[in-house]
């Protein structure tokens, strides 16, 4: 019988409320170990994180990686999990790559990044997420920056 392959595993809720909502860090695990079946890999550890990862965060997962050298896979339930920003997210994956570990998702195609194909793809889904992100993010600041507006030609501030 093969001896399955050793892989940790990442979890992140953008907020509090997401931790209750269909992308509950229940749900990610849930989709992580259903994928660790089918593809072989054994989870050593959960890397789990509510808000936006910090770069210490990412750092401690490197380091667990140098100091496990038997972890061969990140899995992950999308790329946006770890960063919507593209060249952090290239970063943390380059710095898992120098200790040969690969970064898995559950719901996103799988590319062969070896190829050029396979990481222009990468590359266009991760500059989507971020184009997304920061859409959101304008709107929200442009819809807060409006009802502040309305709220002080009412009077109701100062």
């Amino acid at each position: 019988m093969k001896t399955p392959k050793q892989a940790i595993a990442f979890v992140r809720a953008t907020h509090k409320q997401q931790t209750k909502t269909g992308n509950s860090l229940a749900s990610q695990k849930a989709k992580i170990e259903q994928y660790a079946g089918r593809h072989y890999l054994s989870i050593q550890t959960y890397f789990m994180c509510i808000g936006k990862i910090s770069a210490e965060q990412l750092d401690e997962i490197i380091t667990y990686c140098e100091n496990h050298p038997e972890i061969s896979t990140l899995i992950v339930q999308n790329n946006a999990r770890i960063s919507r920003d593209y060249c952090e997210f290239m970063f943390f994956k380059n710095a898992l790559a120098r200790h040969d570990v690969d970064v898995v998702t559950t719901d996103q195609c799988s590319t062969n990044t070896n190829e050029p194909m396979g990481r222009f793809m990468e590359a266009i889904q991760l500059m989507l997420e971020q184009f997304e992100s920061e859409q959101r993010s304008m709107r929200v600041k442009q819809g807060l920056a409006k009802r502040m507006q309305q709220h002080d030609s009412t009077g109701l501030l100062g």
